[in-house]
Parts: structure tokens; sequence; C-alpha cells
């Protein structure tokens, strides 16, 4: 499965978390997952999970979303490194500089396909979610270290 649309993955945590416990989470709630996940339906369903989790802790929303936003890195983390590990030089190096990627380039068209990135209506590529930024500052941050 590719990227869902921010509709489609509006309406999936809407539903599911409906079906689930009885009652949907909130626009802030959706808005803060598909923040984090992005619109990738397996990122999605892990931040929904522990967002049903964090509720039934009955946590507050500061320490929810922390909780959330923590287990879901943790467990995307393998996912990552392995789709990092998987990318050639060229696509690290796009990913990692998106903005100063031509927009018709082939390797931006894989990346998307690959699910890693989207693009906006305005023109604009970024990584699929918050979570996929933060890693690839963390590997940008090793790749420095490693320089010196």
């Amino acid at each position: 499965l590719g990227l869902m649309s921010e509709t489609d993955a509006e309406h999936l945590l809407r539903t599911v978390s409906e079906q689930h416990n009885g009652r949907a989470f909130n626009a802030d709630e959706i808005t803060f997952l598909r923040e984090l996940a992005g619109p990738h339906p397996f990122f999605l369903q892990v931040g929904g999970f522990h967002m049903h989790v964090a509720r039934n802790e009955a946590l507050e929303r500061g320490a929810a979303r922390e909780q959330v936003a923590r287990r879901l890195k943790m467990e995307a983390e393998d996912h990552f490194r392995y789709w990092w590990q998987q990318l050639s030089t060229a696509e690290r190096s796009a990913v990692k500089q998106l903005n100063h990627v031509q927009p018709e380039a082939d390797v931006l068209r894989r990346l998307q396909e690959s699910a890693l990135v989207r693009r906006f209506a305005d023109g604009r590529w970024q990584p699929f979610s918050q979570a996929f930024t933060e890693f690839l500052d963390r590997v940008d941050a090793r790749d420095r270290n490693n320089l010196l």
C-alpha cells in the first residue's frame, strides 16, 4: 500500500477508533496522529493503537502525546533503518535534501512510490511523517559525526 490521502487517513482513524472503543478520536488527536505517522496506513494503525492505550490509561493530553510519540518512534525505528539501508546513495541524498532536487527527477518518483516522501499541492516535497523526518535528522547527525 502507498500513502493515503489526508481524507482517507482521517476517516481510517475516526472509524477504526470508534469501532474499537465506541468513542472516535477527536479532531485534535487525529491531527496529532496524522502529523506524527503521516498518511501511512501501517504507522497510522500503530499510532492509533498507542493513542487508544493512552486514553485507557487516562493520561493527560501532553503525557498521552509524549507516550504515543515515543512508542510509535520506537516501533518505527527498525522499519526506518531497514528502508534507509535499502536506499541508493542518490536516494539517500535526495530524501535528506528534498528542496534541492529537481521536481521532475526520477529519484523523487522512486521515493514517492516507496511511500517515503509525499508531494503537496503547492509542489513541496517532504518526508511522509514527522517521525520519519526526525529519523532522517538523526541519520544526518550520525553521518556528520562520522565525517569528523
